[in-house]
C-alpha cells in the first residue's frame, strides 16, 4: 500500500473488506473467502483469497482510493500458491 503510514491495520481491512464487498457483491464476496492475516507492517501485509476469484480481488484492491479521507494506492506487487512462499518472496525475512 502507498499512502501515509498512520493508517491503522483495521482501518485497511476494513476499507478493503468493503471495496470488495460492494465490487464482489455478497455472494460472491463470501466465496473469494477473503482473510486478512496479521503480517502487515510497512504498508505490506498478505490476504488470503480462493483463487477462482483472484483477478476480482485484484481489480478491489485497485479501486480502494482513500481510507479514512487518506488517499492511497493499494498494490499487487505478487502471487503466490502458498503462505509459506508467500511469505518469503514478499516480506522481507527480518520481519518474519
Amino acid at each position: 500500500m502507498i499512502g501515509e503510514n498512520s493508517i491503522k491495520f483495521d482501518e485497511i481491512k476494513s476499507a478493503i473488506n468493503n471495496q470488495c464487498l460492494k465490487f464482489l457483491g455478497e455472494l460472491n464476496f463470501g466465496k473469494a473467502g477473503l482473510i486478512h492475516l496479521e503480517d502487515f507492517k510497512d504498508g505490506k501485509g498478505i490476504i488470503k483469497i480462493n483463487s477462482k476469484y483472484l483477478n476480482e480481488v485484484k481489480m478491489s484492491l485497485a479501486l480502494v482510493e482513500n481510507i479514512n479521507g487518506k488517499k492511497v494506492i493499494v498494490d499487487t506487487i505478487g502471487v503466490s500458491g502458498t503462505l509459506a512462499k508467500a511469505r518469503l518472496r514478499y516480506l522481507k525475512k527480518e520481519e518474519l
